[in-house]
C-alpha cells in the first residue's frame, strides 16, 4: 500500500503529457468516483464538482481556454503559458474543478464565509484529486485558466450554469517527469509553539 507522504513527496507538476497509458478517461473518472465522497467540506457542504474530459471535449476545451487567453493575458505572460494548452491537449484528459454556486449559496452563512469555505472545499479536493492521480502513474498540473471565462465550456460541456471553474488538471502519461521546485526551509513553515 502507498502511503500518504509516498503520494505528496511523488507528486510533481507535469507538463509534458501523453496517451500512453493503460488508464483511459473511464477509468480516471471511476477512480476519482471513489475518493469524492470521502473528502471533507464545510458544514458537508459538498460544493466541489469534477467534470473529467478527453478526446475531442479535451481538444475543444483548452481550444476555448487558449483563445480566451490570448485576449486576457498580456503578452509577456501569454508567450510564457502558450505552450502549456497545447502540452494539455497532448495528454489523455483533463479534470476541470468547478464550485456549485448554488450549493455554496445553500451554506446559509453569509457570503465572505461561505466564499472562504469554498475555497477550503476546492483545496481540499484539489490535492486529494492530484494525490489520486499520482497513485495510478499519471502525471498532471494544476491550472487557473479561465476563471470568470468559463461560460463557453459550460455550454460546449452542457453544464449547468452554476458550474464556477476554478481550476483546471490536465493528465497523463508522464513523457517528461517534473522537477524538484526550491522549497523553504520546512522549520520556517512548520512551528511548534
Amino acid at each position: 500500500m502507498t502511503t500518504l507522504s509516498d503520494l505528496i513527496h511523488a507528486r510533481r507538476s507535469v507538463y509534458h503529457i501523453g496517451t500512453n497509458t493503460e488508464h483511459t478517461a473511464e477509468s480516471v473518472a471511476d477512480a476519482l468516483r471513489g475518493i469524492i465522497t470521502r473528502l471533507p467540506s464545510a458544514m458537508n457542504s459538498q460544493t466541489t464538482r469534477l467534470v473529467v474530459v478527453s478526446g475531442d471535449n479535451n481538444t475543444k476545451v483548452w481550444d476555448s481556454i487558449h483563445s480566451d487567453q490570448k485576449g486576457a493575458l498580456s503578452p509577456d505572460m501569454y508567450e510564457r503559458f502558450a505552450p502549456r494548452f497545447t502540452q494539455a491537449k497532448q495528454g489523455l484528459g483533463t479534470v476541470l474543478l468547478f464550485e456549485s454556486r448554488t450549493a455554496v449559496e445553500n451554506m446559509g452563512l453569509n457570503p465572505a464565509r461561505s466564499e472562504i469555505y469554498k475555497e477550503n472545499n476546492h483545496a481540499i479536493t484539489a490535492l486529494a484529486v492530484w494525490l489520486q492521480l499520482t497513485e495510478l502513474g499519471l502525471g498532471t498540473s494544476l491550472q487557473h485558466f479561465n476563471v470568470g471565462y468559463e461560460s463557453g465550456i459550460r455550454e460546449l460541456l452542457g453544464l449547468p450554469d452554476d458550474f464556477e471553474m476554478l481550476a483546471q488538471m490536465p493528465f497523463g502519461s508522464i513523457e517528461t517527469p517534473g522537477a524538484d521546485k526550491p522549497a523553504l526551509d520546512p522549520n520556517e513553515r512548520v512551528i511548534l509553539a
